[in-house]
């Protein structure tokens, strides 16, 4: 994996007109940043899914053992790694969306309809 967008973008001299080379160069930065996405944030959605089986696991654990400050400890921190996997996975797809209703949630409420829309005059 190159180690700055820099060196991936001059990692190989293109032969072509200007565009041509802009848009091969670009092509490699894209795959570089694909890489870059899948080491640093991996599968979001796995990641959330280990978290919440961990955490299940130790609240059943402390089910049948009882509550003592070692599993209390493990329990905190399994929830603190859940909650942060599902922060990485809201901002996600967040990102990912392109519909503004996601982050913005629902506007279309009736008192948004009524200020919307004129007043019909007879």
């Amino acid at each position: 994996m190159p180690t700055s967008v820099v060196e991936c973008f001059e990692k190989k001299k293109v032969v072509g007109s200007g565009m041509h080379r802009l848009q091969t160069k670009l092509r490699r930065v894209k795959d570089a940043f694909k890489v870059w996405n899948k080491y640093v944030f991996g599968d979001v959605q796995r990641q959330v899914k280990l978290a919440a089986d961990e955490v299940e696991r130790l609240q059943a654990l402390i089910d049948v053992e009882g509550l003592d400050a070692d599993l209390h400890a493990q329990e905190l921190q399994a929830q603190l790694t859940l909650t942060r996997a599902m922060n990485c996975q809201d901002q996600f797809w967040r990102e990912k969306a392109r519909n503004q209703s996601f982050i913005f949630g629902d506007r279309n409420t009736t008192d948004r309809q009524l200020t919307s829309v004129p007043k019909l005059s007879k």
